[in-house]
């Protein structure tokens, strides 16, 4: 396994072997901490093993105790996020991109807009999905999970749900992250979704045909590439938020590749 403590100098995290998605939440409050503390971004790109992850709200639903244990009989645990969204799938193929931000002013003085994380989050996936020539916008799709009017999009179909977490201290943080599906089956994560919720008494009625990956939008993208084309538009985010301070790279290599081992 490898480790997910932040260094003291390294502003982005990537953590390369899969971990279990209870140590990728527990590295995303860590950096939350950080930046409340510091005042200066972070940022992680983790994979998990296979988790359904959920809100605190899904969490309260009549059911949830016994739906989660008969999901996690069937080798899906289920976890508790703090920010907000729904429910969704972690696992192989599946990257998750965590930006961690201070809430602060804009040029102007005036308060940063509530949204800047999820205009950070689309940015940062366009730019990485450039070679590929693919155009990321927002938007809500019917009939997709976890559904909000800032999904990622790509040509109107959802292929990374998105959320934040806001936290208070000697600074604001803002956790804004997104689980960017690159090569996964879409199908089996919808109807394993809908199933969870169908257990808590809920409707999830949820169309493959609404969601795709980067795989299918991009003509065969690599899961590597696209992981390392993540990290390099990661760091110039950070570069750029940081200043002229260039923004430091841990990486842990160790990781199970769904194509091949990285050399």
């Amino acid at each position: 396994m490898t480790s997910t403590v932040v260094g003291e100098s390294h502003a982005l995290e990537s953590v390369a072997a899969p971990i279990l998605a209870s140590e990728g939440i527990r590295l995303e409050s860590e950096l939350v901490n950080r930046v409340c503390r510091e005042g200066r971004p972070r940022a992680a790109v983790w994979q998990a093993r296979r988790a359904l992850i959920v809100t605190a709200r899904e969490a309260r639903m009549p059911g949830f105790a016994q739906a989660s244990a008969a999901l996690a009989a069937r080798e899906t645990p289920v976890l508790v996020r703090e920010s907000g969204g729904g429910a969704v799938i972690l696992g192989p193929g599946v990257i998750v991109l965590s930006l961690v931000d201070v809430l602060g002013a804009d040029e102007s003085g005036a308060p940063a807009p509530i949204f800047r994380g999820f205009e950070s989050l689309r940015s940062v996936v366009e730019q990485a999905l450039a070679p590929w020539n693919c155009r990321v916008a927002f938007g809500s799709v019917r009939s997709s999970y976890c559904d909000g009017r800032y999904n990622l999009t790509l040509g109107g179909r959802k292929f990374a749900g998105t959320a934040q977490r806001h936290r208070a201290g000697a600074n604001h943080a803002v956790l804004a992250h997104a689980a960017v599906m690159v090569d996964c089956d879409v199908a089996e994560h919808l109807a394993c979704i809908a199933r969870f919720l169908g257990s808590c008494g809920l409707e999830g009625r949820f169309d493959p045909a609404s969601c795709l990956t980067v795989r299918d939008a991009a003509h065969g993208a690599r899961f590597d590439d696209v992981w390392r084309s993540l990290e390099s538009a990661v760091d110039q985010w950070l570069t750029v938020r940081w200043g002229s301070a260039a923004a430091c790279l841990l990486r842990h290599p160790q990781r199970l590749s769904m194509d091949r081992p990285r050399t």
